[in-house]
């Protein structure tokens, strides 16, 4: 219950750093090269997956989860040249179910639940793609901090002739990853009236440092659906 408490303020403070960022990003984004300033709001659907192990006592099976974000972006961000760049600071939900279990002759382990997790979100897109003056494409970069996560489940151990405790992995350190990084690719069109455009977005994720620590390292992708408000500052 108290680490319970412990997190939940945690969060809370991360949560209130986050918006203190972006309320300066929109501050100071005047007095930067930007031509576009965007707010975004969308929901995910994602998955783990983990490469297939050279150890033939270890299986994995993941389920997938749902989760949701938002955040605030510069974009058309231009700095000495006529090339636009765009930077992005938003806060992210995502989660799922595993089941990962190790078995052998004279014992075994499973760890079996599911896990929310909190982050938040850098992201770069250093190139944009532009058909038809409304339809554009953005592959970028992506770098993500835990600020908070909530993880149900269990560690059980046997071994042949010995009875080990259940253990709650609310209390097995290092299943969560704390920092991940990944790329995206962004797809978008754009509705402009006057200096307003709503964007209606799809982004697909894929991370290359380990989401869950089970049997074996998991990493993993999701798919995002966003709705985007902007305004043109220039």
């Amino acid at each position: 219950m108290l680490s319970d408490i412990v997190d939940v303020l945690e969060m809370r403070n991360n949560l209130i750093n986050f918006f203190f960022l972006g309320f300066s990003l929109i501050l100071v984004s005047k007095n930067l090269y930007c031509q576009n300033l965007v707010v975004h709001v969308g929901c995910n659907y994602g998955n783990q997956f983990a490469f297939k192990s050279e150890d033939p006592h270890v299986s994995n099976e993941f389920e997938w989860g749902a989760g949701y974000s938002f955040g605030v972006s510069l974009n058309d961000f231009q700095f000495k040249s006529k090339h636009n760049y765009t930077f992005y600071l938003g806060f992210e939900s995502f989660g799922g179910e595993f089941y990962s279990a190790y078995s052998g002759l004279g014992g075994g382990s499973l760890k079996s639940g599911n896990f929310q997790k909190y982050v938040i979100d850098f992201e770069f897109y250093p190139w944009k793609i532009s058909a038809f003056k409304k339809l554009s494409f953005s592959p970028g970069f992506e770098i993500n901090g835990t600020v908070g996560k909530n993880v149900r489940g269990t560690y059980s151990q046997y071994q042949m002739g010995t009875s080990i405790p259940t253990v709650d992995l609310k209390d097995f350190k290092g299943v969560i990853g704390l920092l991940n990084i990944g790329t995206n690719f962004n797809l978008s069109y754009e509705f402009k009236h006057n200096r307003f455009s709503v964007y209606p977005s799809y982004k697909f994720s894929i991370f290359f440092l380990p989401e869950l620590n089970l049997n074996t390292y998991t990493f993993s992708h999701r798919h995002s659906f966003l709705i985007s408000l902007g305004y043109a500052l220039k």
